[in-house]
């Protein structure tokens, strides 16, 4: 209005200066919001309004969302509200007096959390333990026995006690417990050797199919490897003194005689190989003879001079629904001959005994 009726401002027109000076207070009424205002001020035709903290827009009434900008400066959990903020912990953690930084709670500091039970304290939580064969009970801040029998963790019989269990198995029917501590496996008869020729020794020849003498199968929670250890004579030139491994797909090894000396088959995954060393030894005098996994390797000795060292690309204890398994038989193979790397004769004859050592 001073403008249309007395021209520019920048020409200092006296009746414009006091046109200016006589206009009404813009600050009365107040146009800022009573809330978020801190003052207004009068601009001689406009007004400005200055905002509290936490409130922001030309009146002053728009809330600052505190929150929006690097979480407050809240560790955990940022709350907005009208024209401020407030920090807050999760479920486990405390406010420090900064009022932003949350520290974790010590649950277990107070003795009576977890009742008879251990007190393990977690970021945030904590957690009752209670001793093996016990499980936490939360009404109770006790720990109570845990039934395995309950749990059908026994093949056969099951024994509950404080903190444990035990299995059975029926010996008579011919089980016993196997190493595992749960399953039951077949008792293995002992074999019946001559005791007119010798109560120690073992005749291979007395069976000309090829069929082994002895089948035995190994069971260990833990990988094993194998250690073979046994006397031996003949006067055979040929024959199979053991088998030990897998199924015949899978890592096995064949110990026999070819040519009096021996020789040693093996199949690592599908890949079959033949080594024969040492002296010769079908003349019939007792021989002292091992085969042991070390490192890798298969090493046989005679009389505990080591004749063969071959590296090996895996083991022949074999993993199988949590145990490992090997099959050793004795005078013979669990599979056809042809399936050997180089076949040979299967049996000895009856002029071969081997003294079983290990």
């Amino acid at each position: 209005d001073c403008i249309s009726k007395y021209g520019s401002p920048y020409t200092k027109s006296p009746d414009f200066v006091s046109c200016v000076q006589n206009l009404p207070d813009q600050c009365s009424p107040n146009p800022c919001d009573k809330k978020g205002t801190q003052v207004c001020q009068d601009l001689m035709g406009n007004f400005y309004c200055q905002c509290r903290a936490g409130w922001g827009g030309r009146l002053c009434d728009r809330d600052v969302n505190e929150c929006g900008q690097r979480n407050g400066g809240c560790s955990q959990i940022c709350s907005n509200k009208p024209g401020s903020f407030y920090c807050a912990c999760y479920s486990g953690y405390a406010l420090a007096p900064d009022g932003r930084t949350c520290h974790d709670v010590d649950e277990c500091a107070n003795g009576g959390a977890c009742g008879e039970a251990h007190c393990k304290n977690l970021p945030g939580s904590y957690s009752c333990v209670c001793d093996e064969g016990y499980v936490f009970s939360s009404p109770d801040k006790a720990c109570q026995d845990v039934d395995e029998c309950a749990e059908g963790r026994c093949e056969q019989a099951c024994v509950n006690s404080p903190g444990g269990y035990a299995c059975h198995c029926d010996g008579r029917g011919g089980l016993k417990l196997s190493p595992d501590m749960n399953t039951c496996e077949d008792i293995l008869p002992c074999v019946p050797f001559n005791v007119a020729k010798s109560v120690k020794s073992l005749y291979l020849g007395r069976m000309f199919s090829g069929t082994p003498v002895i089948r035995l199968r190994f069971k260990r929670l833990q990988p094993t490897r194998l250690v073979a250890e046994f006397d031996f004579r003949t006067f055979d030139p040929e024959g199979v003194l053991f088998f030990a491994g897998g199924h015949q797909d899978s890592a096995w090894i064949v110990l026999g005689l070819r040519a009096g000396r021996l020789e040693l088959q093996l199949r690592y995954h599908g890949v079959g190989r033949v080594t024969s060393s040492g002296p010769v030894i079908n003349h019939g005098m007792w021989q002292t003879i091992s085969v042991e996994e070390l490192d890798r390797n298969l090493v046989v000795k005679v009389n505990k001079d080591a004749v063969m060292k071959i590296a090996v690309a895996g083991d022949l204890f074999q993993l199988d629904r949590g145990l490992y398994h090997l099959n050793l038989t004795v005078g013979g193979i669990p599979f056809k001959e042809r399936d050997l790397v180089q076949p040979e004769q299967s049996s000895f004859l009856d002029h071969s005994q081997e003294r079983l050592g290990g």
